[in-house]
């Protein structure tokens, strides 16, 4: 959901021509990377016993 609201955002950026090509897909890779650093975290979150 966070990531293709982001494309989303980055698409309209896109088409008035703030952002290029390259620049929205490194943002859109480092996006994917914080999402599944943060999923990974709340799954070990998840297994470690309290």
């Amino acid at each position: 959901m966070l990531i293709s609201k982001l494309s989303q955002f980055l698409a309209e950026v896109g088409a008035k021509g703030f952002v290029n090509v390259e620049y929205r897909h490194r943002l859109l890779l480092l996006a994917k990377e914080a999402v599944k650093r943060v999923g990974e975290d709340f799954r070990l979150r998840l297994r470690r016993p309290e």
